[in-house]
């Protein structure tokens, strides 16, 4: 049972014995030189010293060598490097023992020389029995033989003395290898924790891969479909509709959208568990991200007879630099869950700073509603996932209790944290502090964008895109903008149609036949195709992490469009890098 567990690990162990034999041999030159200084061995058996210094020093840099080489030598011949460790260190052994023994006879127990080698002896074999725990075959020789010719040298010598010290060496050295082998027990216990730890760990990392590897598929998988939902959608919703069409085009609208939020909620809590999301470092303008979420809520606030408000403080600066769609994301959650749990009155957000440092300030957004509130022993199991504060309100609600999760875990990201204030029958406050840069003078004025809703002039546009539903939706949402279509299904035909007219930005979908996106981005980037100017190209697709796009950025792809595309993200973004005929420097869409 021993030796099949011993050959489990055997790789460990002579690792484990590589690195603790390393530097010890030289350890035996520093016993020389305290034998030189306290003795006059040298001076009377000069011929034995030297020998044993010789033969010291050559196994002390011979067993240094193969430990040190040990990840060279080793992979290749395991059972020669172990057969030449072993072998340095009994013989270096072999050599003191005969040197201990012959001095005990030839002098005496009584001989300061004598007792001064039976205590180095002695410690050293004290210190072989902690070396060699990992290797319990090589340590019973070791000690053996070590200590053997000891004892065989005190019998010789005879006597009171003699025979007293070798009885003491002999219980010695049935003590130590006594305790070898619970000390080599004790060390394959461990070896073996530490082997199921680390199966354990590897599991659990291919779980959360697998996990991860899943909702991306299942993303792509919905995404895609969702990308025509919402866009038909939304064309739907731009035609002469009855009252009664409307309200179930509009529910439709609402619901794919919830889907898709629900969708990218857990991706976010996926990503951030598997520790890959990622926040990226733009331009924030406060004050406008602030009116433009409190802008989105103001028809549902409407609807339910809410009043919903901002306010900012005039020392928060008008531009940061931070992850803007991720502190979007928080205020969001935490407007929409005011709006939704609150039944009459108000939800106002106001924004001030914590504090401020020469290069960035911490941010302080709170969230006020005049709502049922949340009993105590709720207020800290609500950002927890899939938690919620009322059992009983909330499963009138929609949510599937992952927004303030989420929330909690991007502040954190953001070197701040989140937290409520609040008491049942009183409202709710909730509190984000961000830590942001300051922006350096000028980026307010490089950052501004069109008006929403003044589009750029009609472009040459190139879609390459292979779903036939895809492809009447981004036909109809460009040629609405007055913008030029031309459609193809596959790289090749992209490339042939490049070869015949110009265009002003192609949108690349990402996963098609014959050839891909990437591969055709490649070959249009390549440099004997410097007849065509630098085309922005925008990839579409339905992989939304963070890995993907740096992929495709790195791929040549001036930008990245994330299925289902918002039809206002598409306008503006094809504005950005078409403005004044040529790409923008505005930021890549993502």
């Amino acid at each position: 049972m021993h030796e099949r567990k011993d050959s489990r690990y055997r790789g460990q162990i002579d690792a484990a014995l590589a690195h603790r034999l390393a530097s010890g041999g030289f350890m035996y030159l520093a016993y020389l030189i305290v034998i030189a200084l306290t003795t006059d061995i040298a001076e009377v058996k000069p011929g034995v010293f030297r020998l044993v210094c010789g033969l010291t020093l050559l196994a002390a840099c011979i067993r240094f060598a193969l430990c040190w080489r040990f990840e060279t030598m080793y992979p290749g011949n395991p059972r020669a490097w172990r057969v030449a460790i072993s072998t340095v260190v009994l013989g270096k052994l072999f050599v003191w023992a005969l040197f201990i023994a012959s001095t005990l006879v030839e002098f005496g127990m009584g001989n300061w020389k004598s007792q001064l080698l039976v205590l180095l002896g002695a410690g050293t074999a004290s210190g072989l029995m902690s070396t060699l725990t990992p290797a319990l075959r090589l340590h019973y020789a070791s000690q053996t033989l070590f200590i053997g010719p000891v004892i065989l040298a005190c019998l010789y010598t005879g006597g009171t003395k003699g025979l007293t010290f070798a009885l003491l060496f002999s219980l010695y050295l049935f003590y130590l290898l006594l305790n070898s082998k619970r000390m080599n027990e004790d060390y394959l216990r461990a070896l073996a924790r530490n082997s199921e730890l680390e199966q354990a760990r590897g599991a659990a990392e291919q779980a959360s891969r697998t996990k991860t590897e899943f909702l991306a598929n299942i993303s792509h998988e919905l995404r895609t479909p969702m990308h025509s939902i919402i866009g038909m959608t939304h064309l739907a919703l731009e035609t002469k509709l009855t009252e009664e069409q409307r309200d179930y085009m509009e529910t439709v609208d609402s619901s794919s959208r919830y889907l898709l939020r629900l969708l990218n909620e857990l991706l976010d809590l996926s990503r951030i568990e598997a520790n890959k999301l990622e926040l990226d470092c733009e331009r924030v303008a406060v004050r406008s991200l602030i009116e433009e979420t409190i802008r989105s809520f103001h028809s549902i606030a409407a609807g339910k007879g809410l009043r919903i408000g901002w306010n900012c403080d005039p020392a928060v600066p008008e531009t940061l630099v931070g992850d803007p769609g991720r502190l979007r994301q928080i205020l969001s959650n935490l407007v929409a869950n005011a709006v939704k749990f609150t039944g009459q009155g108000e939800v106002r957000v106001h924004a001030s700073l914590a504090s401020r440092t020469p290069e960035t300030v911490f941010l302080h957004l709170t969230v006020e509603d005049t709502g049922p509130g949340i009993a105590e022993e709720k207020l800290q199991i609500i950002f927890k996932p899939f938690e919620q504060g009322d059992p009983e309100i909330s499963s009138m609600k929609e949510g599937a209790g992952l927004g303030l999760a989420i929330c909690k875990r991007l502040a954190t990201m953001m070197n701040g944290r989140i937290w409520v204030e609040s008491e049942p029958g009183t409202g709710s406050q909730f509190h984000v502090m961000v830590e942001l840069a300051i922006a350096p003078d000028g980026a307010a004025a490089a950052g501004r964008e069109s008006p929403a809703g003044e589009w750029g002039p009609a472009r040459r546009i190139l879609v390459a895109e292979d779903n036939p539903v895809n492809q009447r939706l981004m036909r109809r949402l460009l040629e609405k903008r007055g913008h030029a279509v031309t459609m193809v299904s596959n790289g090749r035909e992209a490339l042939a149609a490049l070869g015949g007219e110009e265009f002003d930005l192609i949108l690349m979908d990402v996963q098609m036949p014959v050839l891909d996106g990437v591969e055709t981005t490649a070959r249009i980037r390549m440099p004997e195709n410097r007849q065509w100017r630098h085309i922005p190209i925008l990839a579409v697709t339905a992989h939304a992490s963070a890995d993907s796009r740096r992929s495709l950025l790195g791929a040549g792809m001036d930008g990245v469009l994330s299925k289902p595309v918002d039809p206002a993200d598409l306008y503006k973004t094809i504005d950005q890098f078409t403005r004044d005929g040529r790409p923008s420097s505005a930021k890549p869409a993502a």
